[in-house]
């Protein structure tokens, strides 16, 4: 919650998301569902501990960072990841409530950039002691208070855009079914904007071919990303190549 001990007015808070726009290059790319399953059991069956436990997301984002880090001179040292703990169960979360009922989970990353299982592993421990009930309530309490300070000062605040720190954001849990825009099956709300290393996760829509037909995304998962400028043709190079480009341990 480092981010929100420093406060901002209306019009700094618009100047600040503007250069963030301005400072990094939007990177657009889609994985099928097969391949992330794929990377997710290699990582399970390598990793040392709570092998069962990793998910796609885990293995999604820590592939994401090794990218990152083989474009960039400095390398990513932290994730934070925005969690729901809509469906924790704790006694003060209630589902049907409206609101982002959300935490941010900060994990260190292990010193190896490229070390896949290390950094997934990571985040899915840090994840894991977020997610209890003792935890959320002194974040909850704590953010709360630091935002109500914010509110009565008439001040807001930011994430700070950051070399070292890539913020995750995945929508891909919300199906927006009551929603149909003349599509099949649901419909993926797509979040606009990018921020410099701000990873933002989506379950793809379908998608039109060129007879007109809609066809059903089995699963893809889209993903969008800022980058540094002058970095976005490297980035989209090394996702071209695939999870083969990596390795993973």
């Amino acid at each position: 919650m480092y981010y929100l001990y420093e406060l901002y007015s209306e019009e700094e808070l618009r100047k600040k998301y503007s250069e963030r726009e301005h400072t990094s290059e939007r990177v657009d790319w889609f994985f099928e569902r097969q391949g992330l399953e794929t990377l997710c059991d290699s990582l399970r069956q390598r990793s040392p501990s709570a092998t069962s436990q990793l998910s796609i997301h885990d293995s999604l984002s820590a592939y994401i960072v090794t990218v990152i880090n083989r474009i960039l001179p400095s390398q990513i040292r932290k994730i934070k990841a925005t969690d729901s703990y809509r469906f924790s169960g704790a006694s003060f979360a209630f589902p049907d409530v409206a609101g982002n009922a959300i935490i941010d989970a900060l994990t260190t990353l292990p010193e190896n950039p490229t070390d896949m299982i290390g950094i997934a592993t990571s985040i899915r421990e840090t994840l894991t002691h977020y997610r209890q009930h003792e935890v959320i309530s002194t974040w909850m309490s704590v953010v709360s208070h630091l935002m109500l300070a914010a509110a009565k000062a008439g001040k807001s605040f930011c994430y700070p855009p950051s070399t070292e720190i890539m913020p995750v954001n995945s929508m891909v849990a919300i199906d927006w079914c009551s929603a149909h825009f003349g599509q099949p099956e649901s419909h993926r709300h797509h979040m606009s904007g990018h921020g410099l290393l701000y990873l933002r996760v989506f379950g793809a829509n379908p998608w039109r071919g060129d007879d007109g037909s809609w066809h059903s995304p089995g699963g893809r998962i889209d993903i969008s990303i800022g980058v540094p400028q002058g970095c976005r043709q490297k980035m989209l190079d090394i996702l071209a190549q695939g999870f083969d480009s990596i390795k993973i341990g």
